[in-house]
């Protein structure tokens, strides 16, 4: 950031985000009844560039669980709702999982 009075370049406390995201699809394990099963390593990498350790990260459609197994595992306060009561228990499993 450029200080007009002094003509000094600042530092910025925030850095900017980079313009891509790259995440293996792979890294998601096999066996989850989900039909589109979000990669935990982009979740992980979206955490970390809008949130700090002790946030919450709230994922209103959170499917089979993955940006909440993310924030667990990056010390973030999480809470997660899914219409399907059948998504909602794999979420719950991932998480015990991740707890283990």
């Amino acid at each position: 950031m450029q200080d007009v009075s002094t003509n000094k370049t600042q530092s910025s406390r925030f850095e900017r985000p980079p313009d891509v995201f790259a995440a293996t699809i792979g890294s998601n394990g096999s066996g989850i009844d989900h039909p589109a099963v979000f990669p935990v390593a982009l979740a992980e990498q979206l955490i970390l560039t809008f949130s700090r350790e002790g946030d919450r990260v709230l994922d209103p459609f959170c499917g089979s669980g993955s940006s909440l197994s993310a924030a667990k595992g990056l010390n973030r306060d999480f809470r997660g709702f899914d219409v399907s009561k059948q998504y909602v228990k794999i979420a719950l499993g991932r998480l015990a999982k991740r707890l283990s």
